[in-house]
């Protein structure tokens, strides 16, 4: 269930052979039964493909004219990477290529994005100038990224913190702290997690 509630499946066959895929329903209505279910509106479509599929690209935003790293399996030399063009008149841009079976959306920004650097702990902060933005990757399961940055009184600033949004599994806590350490404000959400707030 890694893309909302629709299920992926990434196979190696370890021997000839005949194999079989086999689809079935829970209620679209979540409740107590484990019964499977079904119904004139119970619609899908099922790829099953040898093709080169994209998971993600790296990093998740990027500048016009930037290079982005494509993640995934099956994946041929002239598909791992992409060059953002500069003539595009949008917020983000879909990567497709006729030799991935599926595409994957970038953002792009005018302001600095850069990658993460580790240690980047409550020790060892990445500072960064705003405006910014970050793509980052929590590696184990004690891992936390920290940010440094200077902000004037009364400036209006806003965190936004993606993963759940982007079809990734990471469910993101994001924390605002003072200089001293303070946790000043905190949010979670399953989407997406913003902080907006206003220094005193």
């Amino acid at each position: 269930d890694d893309q909302g509630l629709d299920p992926r499946l990434v196979f190696r066959a370890t021997e000839d052979g005949t194999y079989f895929v086999r689809l079935f329903g829970f209620p679209a209505v979540a409740n107590s039964s484990i019964r499977l279910s079904g119904g004139a509106s119970y619609i899908y479509r099922l790829m099953i493909t040898t093709d080169g599929f994209v998971d993600h690209a790296f990093p998740l935003a990027v500048k016009k004219g930037e290079t982005v790293q494509i993640v995934g399996w099956n994946l041929t030399t002239d598909v791992k990477s992409f060059v953002v063009g500069t003539d595009i008149e949008a917020t983000s841009v879909l990567l497709q290529h006729q030799k991935l079976a599926n595409t994957t959306e970038i953002k792009l920004v005018e302001h600095s994005n850069v990658i993460e650097k580790e240690p980047n702990d409550l020790a060892n902060p990445n500072e960064f100038k705003l405006p910014l933005t970050v793509s980052g990757t929590i590696q184990n399961r004690k891992d936390i990224d920290v940010y440094q940055f200077t902000a004037k009184k009364g400036q209006r600033l806003e965190f936004r913190i993606e993963s759940r949004a982007l079809g990734q599994l990471l469910d993101p806590v994001l924390r605002l702290r003072d200089a001293t350490g303070k946790i000043l404000k905190q949010a979670e959400t399953r989407s997406s997690t913003v902080i907006d707030e206003v220094l005193t």
